[in-house]
């Protein structure tokens, strides 16, 4: 695997450097992390499921992974996928500069995975790739960030690619009474909070910062940016959006 030169990437947003913070104090909680069942099998169903179907009619396919953490999707990817090592290019980028050292480790067989250390907002690929994924990170974006990332992506990918965002939608029970945590976080005395719907109290710093996409925003956003989305997948708690870039746009 290659290990790109180390440094840390300009970061454009606070909110984003908060995020990241959040993220080097739980290393050991997402370091120890592994996903359910149900994530796997949202994964599967979209992210596995396009590059076998792709595999199928090319020698070849660069993934790029937006907010790849401690590549624990790109471990799946390498371990669903036997051909993957001979035909799969994976390159993953985060903010978070321990996560990217553990998951280099985690991908050190594989000597066509690269991870770098990069900021979202500034990134650009050095050449298009065939797929681009994002797995529970637009929770961590705003509706104007969300827009802008899916109208950059268009330049990213080659005609006929496509991206994925997987998470969790602004409008179900489970974002709801994430909300509620905060609230009870922000307003009430320690005595009166109950035990929380989700996150322990230590992941306060992280939960502060997260808010949900809306799906409905997300198809409006990539169809304004020239892509053509396919219909949601829904599974469990999650919400899949897969969009297609024209071959002649």
């Amino acid at each position: 695997m290659t290990a790109p030169t180390a440094g840390l990437p300009t970061i454009a947003h606070a909110r984003t450097r908060r995020i990241r913070d959040a993220y080097v104090a739980l290393a050991d909680d997402f370091r120890d992390w592994t996903p359910s069942a149900t994530f796997r099998e949202t994964f599967d169903r979209t992210v596995l499921s396009e590059i076998r179907t792709r595999l199928r009619t090319t020698d070849s396919l660069h993934v790029l992974e937006v907010g790849c953490g401690d590549a624990t999707w790109a471990v799946e990817i390498f371990r669903a996928i036997p051909e993957a090592d001979r035909r799969v290019a994976y390159t993953g980028f985060d903010v978070t500069e321990t996560r990217i050292e553990h998951g280099r480790s985690r991908l050190a067989g594989h000597p066509r995975a690269e991870l770098l250390i990069a900021d979202g907002d500034t990134f650009t690929p050095p050449k298009p790739v065939d797929l681009v994924i994002a797995v529970e990170v637009f929770c961590h974006l705003t509706d104007r960030q969300a827009t802008r990332w899916i109208g950059r992506w268009h330049d990213w990918l080659t005609p006929g690619g496509a991206f994925i965002v997987i998470d969790k939608d602004r409008w179900t029970r489970h974002a709801w009474r994430l909300r509620w945590d905060r609230f009870k976080q922000r307003c009430l005395p320690r005595s009166l909070r109950g035990r929380p719907y989700y996150f322990p109290e230590h992941f306060n710093g992280l939960a502060a910062h997260m808010c949900y996409p809306s799906f409905r925003h997300l198809r409006r956003a990539a169809r304004s940016a020239g892509f053509a989305p396919r219909p949601l997948v829904h599974h469990g708690l999650f919400r899949a959006l897969l969009a297609d870039r024209s071959r002649g746009a």
